[in-house]
């Protein structure tokens, strides 16, 4: 697992394909390998992003938490 801050972007949590997670109570499969998730808050799609971040502009800087493995 890795968390990503993508410049300029979302948060980005880079998790094995499959990985199981449990989202409004139900149990599913994590099915790609990339997870965006808003940095702004102004998706539409929260807590994950839809490119939001674009249209208003939004700036931050890049960077990662490396995980282990």
């Amino acid at each position: 697992m890795r968390l990503r801050f993508r410049e300029n972007g979302p948060y980005v949590l880079d998790l094995p394909q499959g990985t199981p997670f449990r989202w409004q109570g139900e149990e599913r499969k994590r099915e790609g390998p990339s997870w965006p998730f808003a940095a702004l808050g102004h998706s539409r799609e929260k807590p994950f992003c839809d490119g939001s971040h674009k249209e208003a502009g939004f700036q931050g800087e890049g960077g990662e938490v490396p995980g282990e493995g």
